[in-house]
């Protein structure tokens, strides 16, 4: 079985207008922490399991009554029957459906907690040591109020305070292009408006800073954008049922 490979921004940027999902799929059922598992691993450049797509030409979709539906932007949200047959043919997403869910909820998105929008966040300063969770990068949630601010935490076992840059990861993912020119002005236009910046510059420079946060966004700019992590098979034409 041939095994094909793409970005996840060559994907996501084609859900709901050439990938749906078919009616047999469940609702998106993930939790924060298994949001925060799949970008580690992405950060980590480890392989996210393979997706299975089932590509159909629309004229047998709609002979069979096939339904198509859509991805939800929100986990509030229910899917819809997608009624647009703008193309020769559509993909249906038969394994991956939590993963890429994840992908598109948190990169063209976002996720309720208690009725609260929220956002993901990406801890700059993350990758140095792994949590309980064995996870090595600190992803979170939280609302979308700037594009990125530093905060104090005490760790609960050491007592010592550990810093953290957090930057919400839409706004990385919509970055122009993966040229260093257009990362390193996102960058520095975020340092600069930074909230709590004196809290972070205390033990480096400005110029330190933004080396290090230049190193992390283009790593997980290249990871949502331009490497090939997505790892599929693709299937075609009708499924042969036995006579």
């Amino acid at each position: 079985m041939e095994y094909q490979k793409d970005s996840i921004k060559n994907i996501v940027d084609k859900i709901n207008n050439e990938y749906f999902l078919p009616d047999i799929q469940r609702s998106f059922v993930w939790k924060p922490n298994q949001i925060y598992a799949l970008f580690d691993s992405l950060m980590r450049k480890y392989p996210i399991s393979t997706f299975l797509f089932w590509e159909l030409e629309t004229s047998y979709i709609t002979s069979n009554d096939i339904k198509l539906l859509t991805f939800v932007k929100t986990n509030q949200e229910e899917s819809a029957v997608n009624t647009s047959y703008g193309h020769d043919k559509f993909n249906l997403v038969l394994d991956g459906q939590q993963r890429l869910t994840t992908l598109y909820m948190t990169l063209k998105g976002s996720y309720f907690e208690r009725n609260k929008r929220k956002e993901l966040y990406f801890d700059i300063f993350s990758g140095k040591e792994q949590d309980e969770d064995g996870l090595l990068y600190n992803f979170k949630l939280f609302s979308p109020d700037s594009t990125c601010f530093a905060q104090e935490e005490e760790d609960q076992v050491s007592k010592a305070k550990k810093l953290m840059l957090w930057i919400n990861i839409r706004r990385i993912y919509e970055i122009p292009s993966a040229g260093s020119s257009d990362i390193r002005k996102f960058v520095e236009q975020t340092v600069e408006r930074m909230a709590n910046k004196e809290l972070i510059l205390k033990d480096k420079t400005a110029k330190e800073l933004s080396n290090e946060v230049f190193d992390k966004v283009f790593d997980l700019y290249l990871s949502l954008t331009s490497w090939p992590v997505i790892n599929y098979i693709l299937k075609r034409g009708r499924i042969m049922t036995p006579s």
